[in-house]
């Protein structure tokens, strides 16, 4: 059911089609510069108030750091990543979790557009073996962040277009726990909170959580992925019980004209294109992430880094 990646290009291509066209364009020719604010430099810390149902009095002001697309690479210092970091860290959370997409191997034809590179640290290699480096680099960045129950995540598209490997082999290894299909689980007493992780939606071979398909009595469930188009067959297909989605990839639109909205958002169900979305069965929420991916640009769209508290609904 959950086996899908006939899609993959054409999906690329959206979100390409609309920042290199569409957004260049308006960028450039100052239409979104009325009532819009380049937003590239700011970095949200959000914190939201997540009403679960059913959640055991153990768990009650639980606070998950939740980070997506970092995206390391030409666009993104490592300055950048720090505070990004440093933002969860001084949050005080008891869990991090990763949505996927940890680097960006950029295409070098914006740089006829934006000459100047932030970060040129990866320009001397290859373009195969741009992966490599950026993962060296963003390793130890990673290994500041500490928290009580672990830092666990997923692999977004990008992590599994670009050398697969060695996304699991060294951001996997000692870095960041990845949940690729599998669950873990925190105690509290009597009290579980199980995190469970699912592959990405378009690139990875993702599974639905091996998991009975009701929750026990002293149980809550957070899913975890990169893509939340998912959520929309496991919402629907009521194989399996959980209170929380969260994911990241849609950049919350990246460039968000006024009037307009962003006009890709690179999923089909756009109830989860950015923030909190409450279904019935669950609470699914997608942040807007840290980095950018084609142009290094965002308007109107802050990056976001998110502490969700866990609130009993």
């Amino acid at each position: 059911m959950l086996e899908c990646g006939v899609r993959l290009q054409t999906k690329a291509m959206n979100r390409r089609d609309f920042l290199k066209l569409g957004a260049l364009t308006a960028v450039t020719a100052g239409v979104v510069a009325r009532g819009s604010r380049i937003t590239t430099a700011e970095i949200e810390l959000k914190q939201v108030r997540l009403a679960l149902r059913d959640l055991p009095r153990e768990f009650y002001n639980y606070r998950i750091g939740l980070l997506s697309d970092l995206h390391h690479g030409a666009w993104s210092t490592n300055d950048w990543v720090e505070n990004a970091l440093s933002l969860v860290q001084r949050a005080g959370v008891d869990l991090v979790l990763f949505a996927g997409d940890y680097l960006w191997v950029h295409d070098r034809w914006v740089e006829w557009f934006f000459p100047t590179i932030p970060n040129q640290a990866f320009q001397q290699f290859p373009y195969y073996a741009q992966p490599r480096a950026i993962y060296d680099a963003l390793i130890p960045l990673l290994q500041t962040l500490r928290a009580p129950d672990g830092v666990f995540g997923v692999m977004g598209n990008h992590d599994h277009w670009y050398d697969p490997a060695a996304c699991r082999e060294l951001i996997g290894n000692d870095v960041i726990t990845f949940l690729t299909n599998r669950s873990v689980t925190i105690p509290r007493g009597e009290a579980r909170l199980s995190i469970s992780g699912i592959d990405d939606y378009w690139t990875g071979l993702p599974k639905r959580p091996n998991l009975p398909i009701h929750p026990a009595r002293n149980e809550c469930r957070v899913f975890l992925t990169h893509n939340p188009d998912i959520y929309s067959l496991l919402l629907n297909g009521g194989e399996v019980e959980f209170h929380a989605g969260l994911a990241g990839h849609t950049h919350g639109g990246q460039i968000v004209l006024p009037g307009i909205g962003a006009p890709s958002y690179n999923i089909d169900d756009r109830r989860f294109k950015d923030g909190l979305f409450s279904h019935p069965k669950a609470q699914i929420y997608t942040t807007r992430g840290v980095g950018t991916v084609e142009l290094p640009i965002r308007v109107n769209c802050p990056a976001e880094v998110t502490v969700l508290e866990l609130i009993s609904a």
